[in-house]
């Protein structure tokens, strides 16, 4: 009987304790990301139809085979007409011009959705160490909170003997309430940031989750010579040279069109080329045409020179940051504790019954507010900043990136190798004891 009392009241405590939330690391929600986003789903979908239509177009100019006509060709002499319509997209140069730039730009498509596949991912890092830099500032902030109170019941206790605090207890009401305000203002703006990041990972919006620090080492401070490197494989820069390999594909489909015009698609990327006029026939407009294909071509090989400085210039942008952060961060440190140190003092004269002045009281307690957050601020943008070098260089979660599009990435692979516990790089805040004594 006693087991059986036993078993109910246990199965009662499990049903009535507060459900876990589960916590998921940074390797996880990489992993969704890469496999279930919806961005990188809808751009593989179209970079495969790229991909089967480039098969299509270059399989329909070979010659139909059909053996009826074959068979009609040998019994009548009518029959001819019907044989050489079959040959006739075969035969036609500018249909086999379209079915090569096809063919390119379904390589382009893959290369565009290596470069959303780097974006979706870096996105999701950004946002993920918001959170977490978001739920940390919390924290501090209810630290805050604690303080404030402490104080509060402090100045009520010495209220009861006769000491006149009536301007330090509504000032510091008014503190708790600026502090519960700001509280709840974070708290929102973490709600709302896992709400993206659960549409990043293409997970249902209800789905309950907690996020913790990224674990991991710092990377090797990047050189010009990497920059380099990275230019010559990106694939926001190859992007833009099968696009001129295509316009000038173009060119040559316009000196050939007086053999006769393609009936044939670009495919599901061509649209920027349909603007060039591609009219079959000799004609006095054929020099324009030409002349607007050039132009195409000059036009792309600009926007390729503009999309390279706008990497290096991104690439510089994030080295400065990091560097001058560095600095600002440790002056941001000795301001911190420096915060901490005069409100301990504060809190000194307080219990010794001193007479606190109330410009230097709020000064003290809104410097460790600021503080506080500056020092997060500034943790989170050297983390951005390098997450950014990161995608620029493909180093790190960017390292692996799809070469080829897969045909269906709808399931997240199993996770077979547990996330490696490193040293981490978070900044270590000094203890403080919240509560008087």
């Amino acid at each position: 009987m006693q087991k059986i009392i036993l078993f109910i009241f246990t199965i009662l405590m499990v049903l009535n304790s507060p459900a876990q939330v589960k916590k998921i690391t940074w390797n996880e929600v990489a992993t969704k990301v890469k496999t279930i986003n919806y961005s990188i789903e809808e751009n593989r979908i179209r970079a495969n139809q790229s991909k089967e239509y480039a098969k299509y177009a270059r399989l329909s100019l070979l010659p139909k085979l059909n053996l009826w006509k074959i068979l009609d060709f040998t019994s009548d002499t009518k029959g001819i007409f019907g044989f050489v319509e079959d040959l006739v997209p075969f035969l036609i140069p500018a249909n086999w011009a379209r079915a090569k730039q096809a063919e390119i730009l379904a390589d382009a498509a893959v290369d565009s959705y290596q470069t959303l596949w780097g974006n979706e991912v870096l996105n999701a890092k950004v946002l993920y160490n918001s959170i977490v830099n978001d739920k940390n500032l919390l924290a501090q902030l209810k630290n805050n909170q604690l303080i404030i109170q402490d104080l509060y019941k402090l100045a009520e206790a010495r209220s009861e003997f006769g000491h006149d605090e009536l301007m330090i207890k509504n000032h510091l009401q008014s503190l708790l309430l600026q502090n519960s305000e700001d509280t709840l203002v974070l708290t929102q703006t973490i709600k709302e940031e896992k709400l993206r990041l659960l549409f990043q990972m293409g997970m249902p919006t209800d789905t309950k989750f907690d996020v913790q620090v990224i674990q991991g080492k710092q990377q090797p401070t990047p050189l010009n010579k990497d920059l380099e490197k990275a230019l010559a494989i990106s694939p926001e820069t190859k992007i833009y040279d099968k696009l001129i390999q295509v316009s000038n594909l173009i060119k040559d489909e316009i000196y050939f069109s007086f053999l006769g015009g393609s009936s044939i698609s670009r495919g599901f990327a061509g649209g920027i080329f349909d603007n060039i006029p591609t009219d079959s026939g000799i004609g006095f407009a054929t020099p324009s045409q030409i002349k607007i294909a050039k132009d195409q071509t000059q036009l792309l090989e600009k926007q390729k020179i503009a999309i390279r400085a706008l990497i290096d210039m991104q690439f510089k942008s994030a080295q400065e940051v990091i560097s001058s952060l560095s600095q600002q961060q440790q002056a941001a440190k000795e301001i911190y504790q420096f915060s901490i140190q005069r409100v301990e003092n504060l809190k000194d004269k307080m219990y010794l019954g001193q007479k606190v002045n109330l410009a230097e009281f709020s000064d003290c307690l809104l410097g460790l507010s600021k503080s506080t957050a500056q020092l997060y601020i500034i943790q989170f943008q050297i983390k951005q900043n390098q997450y950014k070098l990161d995608r620029i260089l493909w180093r790190g979660d960017f390292s692996n990136r799809p070469d080829k599009i897969p045909e269906q990435i709808s399931k997240v692979p199993p996770q077979n190798t547990p996330e490696k516990k490193l040293p981490e790089n978070e900044i270590n805040f000094p203890g403080w004891n919240v509560t008087g004594g």
